[in-house]
């Protein structure tokens, strides 16, 4: 297992967490269920619960960033807005 980092920006907002798993498709499937919606101004339960419902789709598929190691990029759209994420993998 690997930690990874999660660096959202929304609405204005920064909001990182952190992940245990075996890789970045798996780590954002873990963030998004255990992302606390009431830190994040904006961002519902229902909105996580839809994420969650219909998974990540490959437009949705983390990125490597161009020149990086370890670093991914994926977005999520919301009822009210659009969140940037990136993903760092996390030496422990």
């Amino acid at each position: 297992m690997h930690l990874y980092t999660f660096i959202m920006d929304y609405k204005g907002g920064t909001y990182i967490s952190q992940a245990e798993a075996a890789d970045e498709q798996e780590a954002m499937i873990r963030w998004i269920e255990n992302l606390e919606t009431s830190e994040i101004k904006g961002f519902s339960k229902s909105d996580k619960r839809k994420i969650i419902k219909l998974g990540f789709s490959d437009d949705d598929k983390a990125i490597q960033i161009t020149g990086m190691q370890n670093v991914w990029y994926f977005n999520a759209r919301t009822k009210k807005g659009f969140a940037g994420i990136n993903i760092i993998k996390t030496d422990k």
